[in-house]
C-alpha cells in the first residue's frame, strides 16, 4: 500500500474484479471532492451569516434569550459570530488561507456544542469532519492557496520561498493525522444526517408524502411510495454507513437519491454538495480500517 502526494491510501491488492474496481475509483480527482467540501461547509457558516446580517436584532435577540454564550454581551457575540460565519466562509469559497481559516469555525462548533446546543452534535460532526479534512490535507489544487505556492515556487524571492518552505513543515506535520479517523467521523456524521431525516419521515409519514407532493414532486412516481422509498433507503444506508458494512454500496443509492431531489428541487444544492462530497470520498477511498469492511476484508477475504 502506497500513499499518494494528497496523503490518501492507493490500493495495490491482487488482481481481481474489486480490486480493479477500488482502483478504477480510487483514481476519481480528490481536488474535486476538496472543493465540494470547501462549497458545502462553507456554504453552512455563509447561509448562518447572512441571516444575522439580514436580520441583526432578531440574532440579538437570539443570543440573549436561547444561545446565551458565557461573557460575552448578546450584541457583541452575535457580531462576532456574524463576522466569523460570513469572513471564513468567503475564504473557504477561494480557496485562501483554508488551513487557518477553519480554526475559528472550530472554535464557533466548540462554543455552541459546549454552550448553546449539545444536542446538535450530529451536525457539528458532520462539519467539523469536513473542517478536520481540510486542516489536515488542505483545499487542493482548486484553490487559490495552490496557485499562490506555486507562484512562490516559481519566483525568485528568497524570503517568501523561506516561508513557504516553514509552512510546508506545519503542512506534513498535519497531514500525519490519521485518515481513518477522518473517515470514521465523516462516515458518522453522513450516516447520522440521513438516519435523522430518514427516522424524521417514519415519524411524520403523512407529512413526507405531502412534502413529495408539494415541494419534490418526483414525475412518474407516487409520493407516498417515492416518501418510502426515502425512508428505506435513508435508514437502511446509514447504518450501514455508520458501521462502515458495503460502505461503497451503501453510498450508491444515497448519491442517486440526492440527483433526483436536485433535479426536482434545486434550491437545496448546498446540502446535497455538503452530504454528496462525503459520499463520493467514501465511495472512492473506501470506509477506512475502523469499519465491518475492513474486518470482512482482513478476517473472512484475507485482504491485507
Amino acid at each position: 500500500m502506497t500513499i499518494s502526494d494528497e496523503g490518501f491510501p492507493q490500493t495495490a491488492e491482487g488482481n481481481g474484479r474489486l480490486a480493479a474496481i477500488r482502483d478504477w475509483l480510487g483514481r476519481f480527482p480528490i481536488s474535486i471532492l476538496q472543493l465540494g467540501f470547501r462549497i458545502g461547509v462553507g456554504m453552512v457558516f455563509f447561509k448562518a451569516g447572512i441571516l444575522k446580517y439580514q436580520s441583526f436584532e432578531f440574532a440579538v435577540k437570539l443570543f440573549e434569550d436561547e444561545y446565551k454564550v458565557p461573557i460575552l454581551a448578546p450584541a457583541l457575540a452575535a457580531r462576532m459570530a456574524m463576522i466569523n460565519e460570513l469572513t471564513t466562509s468567503t475564504l473557504l469559497f477561494l480557496g485562501f488561507a483554508t488551513r487557518l481559516v477553519t480554526l475559528p469555525l472550530f472554535g464557533m462548533i466548540s462554543v455552541i456544542q459546549i454552550f448553546v446546543y449539545p444536542t446538535a452534535w450530529p451536525d457539528h460532526v458532520l462539519w467539523g469532519s469536513i473542517l478536520l479534512f481540510l486542516l489536515t490535507r488542505g483545499p487542493g489544487s482548486l484553490s487559490v492557496d495552490q496557485f499562490i505556492e506555486t507562484g512562490v515556487r516559481g519566483s525568485q524571492n528568497a524570503v517568501a520561498r523561506r516561508l513557504l518552505d516553514r509552512f510546508s513543515s506545519v503542512r506534513a506535520w498535519l497531514q500525519g493525522f490519521p485518515l481513518s479517523v477522518i473517515q470514521l467521523v465523516m462516515r458518522i456524521g453522513v450516516g447520522l444526517a440521513f438516519f435523522g431525516s430518514g427516522l424524521s419521515k417514519y415519524k411524520s409519514f403523512d407529512y413526507a408524502t405531502q412534502l413529495f407532493t408539494e415541494a419534490y414532486k418526483i414525475p412518474f412516481v407516487n409520493p407516498a411510495i417515492a416518501a418510502r422509498a426515502a425512508m428505506v433507503n435513508e435508514l437502511t444506508c446509514s447504518i450501514l454507513l455508520i458501521l462502515g458494512l458495503a460502505t461503497r454500496v451503501a453510498t450508491v443509492p444515497l448519491l442517486a437519491m440526492i440527483s433526483v431531489i436536485q433535479l426536482v428541487y434545486p434550491t437545496d444544492w448546498p446540502n446535497h454538495v455538503l452530504w454528496g462530497s462525503i459520499l463520493m470520498l467514501l465511495l472512492t477511498r473506501g470506509a477506512g480500517p475502523f469499519s465491518v469492511d475492513r474486518i470482512i476484508g482482513r478476517h473472512f477475504l484475507k485482504r491485507p
